[in-house]
């Protein structure tokens, strides 16, 4: 059985029950006070360099074996954090497709325009629902779920936080 623990904006947890193994995804400045109580991560997932996906200093923290993070963060690693910042140019944001505990599930992390995932039938489809400025608003996260085989459990994430509070 797999667990999700919701966090600020996209920060989660994905826990495999029965392997007792955790993973992180986008702990960035909003879900700080968090880290010190993280268990043993077998990995941690950062989608793209913004501040409330990620920080420096959280990864540095963090308890696990091994990090998955997109262009930007990955440049970044051996500096400092970002802070959110205006919007200015296109970002590198990755999803990820990933197994667990026998099921397939897709983190969407910021997507606003959808690029290939694998075809496969999901079982849990994490996806951002904001405003639509920077994320899918609601009818292109729909749109979006409509090309996959089968997204199974549905699981909003990026709505009603600090960096997008009259977003949902």
């Amino acid at each position: 059985m797999v667990t999700i623990q919701k966090f600020e904006q996209s920060a989660l947890l994905l826990t495999d029950n029965k392997a007792n193994q955790t993973f992180a995804f986008d702990f960035g400045i909003f879900s700080e006070a968090h880290i010190p109580s993280l268990p043993k991560l077998k990995a941690v997932f950062v989608s793209h360099e913004h501040g409330d996906h990620y920080k420096y200093d959280h990864i540095k923290a963090m308890k696990t074996e091994k990090v998955y993070v997109a262009t930007e963060p990955h440049q970044d690693l051996s500096n400092r954090g970002f802070d959110h910042g205006a919007i200015s140019k296109p970002i590198s944001n990755l999803g990820f497709h990933i197994r667990l505990a026998g099921k397939n599930i897709l983190f969407c992390g910021d997507m606003k325009v959808p690029g290939e995932v694998p075809d496969v039938e999901y079982d849990l489809t994490l996806i951002p629902v904001c405003g639509g400025k920077v994320i899918m608003n609601l009818e292109e996260a729909i749109g979006f779920l409509k090309t996959l085989r089968h997204p199974g459990l549905v699981v909003p994430i990026h709505y009603h936080g600090q960096a997008d509070p009259e977003s949902g």
